[in-house]
């Protein structure tokens, strides 16, 4: 969701990874995250099951989307 700050404009983004059951893209809770990202065009996921031991796999992944998406970006949070 894009604001406006004392920075500028901000773009919120939310990283995950798969919810664990089923463990596919084609299960209950991933196919609602597809479609809020459809409408909201805000979630940045990937292929690793998204829990506490994947935070590090999940803010490298916003890093690297942030790097390619945003190269003019000033800071990433």
């Amino acid at each position: 969701a894009k604001q406006q700050d004392e920075y500028g404009l901000v773009e919120r983004m939310f990283s995950l990874g798969l919810a664990k059951e089923n463990f596919n893209e084609t299960s209950e809770i991933n196919r609602k995250l597809s479609a809020e990202n459809l409408t909201h065009g805000d979630i940045v996921q990937s292929t690793f099951i998204d829990n506490y031991y994947n935070n590090t796999l999940k803010m490298m992944m916003g890093i690297r989307w942030a790097c390619e998406y945003c190269p003019k970006v000033v800071f990433f949070k």
